[in-house]
């Protein structure tokens, strides 16, 4: 520790302790103490004439800190407060800052996005920190995220791959109907990319679970089946209880179907949107003669093609 003054003849420094030290840059100690700080006191004499001052040294005790304990993993979007154990500090900071509720505290509150290492460095006024700085990582899990795909559309009798994907850290999955009843008709329902037969209409779910505590994600897929229309050529509206309608198989699938009767003469004698009530042979409330009739179905759905050809009403 080392004062220093300017402008006199003669300097004489006195110590808190008593003792004398002369000149302007006097070395009071290599190496200072607490107990070395206190009001020194300095006689400056020019030309005969003494000048009185005084100045007050403080001695900090250097700052040190005790090893960090590493924290427990934390989910993404979770946090975490980190425990820092410094002593004759009184100035924290932590680096980086991202992710940090205060950088200037010893015990901030971390929610990085990532895995990220934060370093502390600590001072005393004026005390350098020790080397190396603390440093503790706060590691981050990814929660899991599932993505079902895209919707699949088929026909009736096909088989199809679902196109699944899982991230997360620790996760496992797996496929259900949306609705927890339904089969599946799924030939294994923990592979992400599973074939699926389904004779109807289904939803399925990927359910993909975190086995380290990060929650679960689910993602649903449409599967559309289309189905096929069976379409009698013939009925008999008689009223005799038997084919007494013109009952079109499957239909009920494609509700905004739109279905279409014409005479031989090429005029409209039946139009339903949608297929509810079965056409019952007749035109404006009366019964169509025996004969054949025309119908063009259009489903009305994506790109599917129009279906066409002949019935016959008879009696």
């Amino acid at each position: 520790m080392q004062l220093s003054a300017t402008g006199g003849d003669t300097y004489d420094w006195t110590a808190p302790n008593g003792t004398h030290y002369p000149g302007p840059n006097p070395t009071i100690t290599p190496a200072a103490i607490v107990s070395d700080g206190g009001i020194y006191h300095l006689t400056i004499t020019t030309n005969g004439c003494p000048t009185f001052t005084s100045t007050t040294v403080t001695v900090y005790q250097p700052a040190t800190i005790d090893p960090i304990t590493q924290p427990a993993p934390v989910c993404e979007g979770g946090s975490v407060q980190l425990m820092a154990h410094a002593l004759n500090t009184t100035h924290y900071k932590w680096s980086p800052s991202a992710g940090l509720d205060h950088d200037d505290i010893a015990n901030p509150v971390a929610t990085p996005a990532i895995t990220t290492t934060y370093t502390l460095t600590v001072s005393n006024d004026g005390c350098s920190a020790p080397v190396p700085p603390a440093s503790v990582t706060v590691t981050v899990l990814k929660n899991p995220v599932a993505n079902a795909g895209k919707t699949i559309k088929i026909f009736a009798g096909q088989a199809v791959k679902l196109n699944g994907t899982a991230q997360g850290d620790g996760v496992s999955h797996f496929w259900t109907s949306a609705d927890w009843t339904s089969p599946y008709f799924l030939d294994d329902p923990t592979s992400l990319t599973p074939i699926a037969k389904p004779p109807q209409d289904i939803t399925y779910r990927l359910l993909v679970k975190s086995a380290v505590g990060c929650g679960i994600s689910t993602s649903d897929v449409f599967v559309r089946v289309y189905q096929q229309l069976t379409i009698p050529n013939a009925f008999s509206p008689n009223g005799d209880g038997t084919n007494d309608k013109w009952d079109i198989k499957n239909i009920e699938t494609y509700p905004n179907a739109l279905v279409r009767v014409f005479n031989r003469y090429g005029q409209q004698v039946f139009q339903s949107r949608g297929y509810g009530i079965p056409w019952d042979g007749t035109f404006n409330g009366a019964l169509l003669p025996v004969g054949t009739y025309y119908y063009i179905i259009d489903l009305q759905e994506d790109d599917l093609p129009k279906q066409s050809g002949w019935v016959f009403i008879a009696r």
